[in-house]
């Protein structure tokens, strides 16, 4: 890591902290809210970088300190998203299983699910008598039953998180 840039270090959880007090604001995805070590740039240049000490989610409003002391807000990125309905509660379930079953993140919310933009899931959803619309949205998918925490791990595409560890491997924490 550049040993040059502020570093943060720590999470001021939103509603810990003052909005007057950030020196800048870092927009972030889903993904991107996930990650514990990477460069960042305030969306007006300031760069810094994340270096946790774990793996945590990043939630819309909350705040990095770096180490001078100083906080840059987390917002969250509007991103491509699938809302998917269902006609019924049955089919809705049905679909949430086959979601599930890929280990997909899914946002549940009132009488529709969101995901990832994806084509192939949005055929699968289709062909299981499911409706998708695509829209633009901030994505705050479940956490998960292997949450460290009660907040959400990164997984690849083929069930492995980032550590390179099985997700199946974790045993399951409650909700904190």
């Amino acid at each position: 890591m550049d040993e040059h840039l502020p570093v943060a270090r720590q999470v001021v959880r939103a509603g810990a902290w003052r909005e007057g007090e950030a020196v800048g604001t870092v927009r972030l995805d889903h993904q991107g809210r996930q990650q514990r070590r990477r460069r960042l740039v305030t969306e007006d240049g300031r760069a810094f970088l994340l270096d946790l000490a774990a793996n945590m989610h990043l939630a819309d409003g909350d705040a990095l300190l770096l180490e001078d002391g100083a906080l840059v807000r987390v917002a969250a990125q509007m991103e491509s998203l699938l809302d998917i309905h269902a006609q019924d509660a049955t089919s809705l379930m049905r679909i949430v299983w086959h979601l599930g079953n890929r280990h997909l993140p899914v946002e549940i919310s009132g009488e529709h699910l969101r995901t990832a933009t994806d084509h192939v899931v949005a055929q699968m959803v289709e062909r299981l008598g499911g409706r998708v619309e695509a829209v633009r949205a901030v994505f705050t998918p479940e956490a998960g039953a292997y949450a460290m925490g009660g907040h959400a791990q990164s997984h690849a595409a083929d069930g492995h998180r980032q550590d390179g560890h099985h997700a199946h491997e974790q045993p399951p924490h409650g909700h904190g």
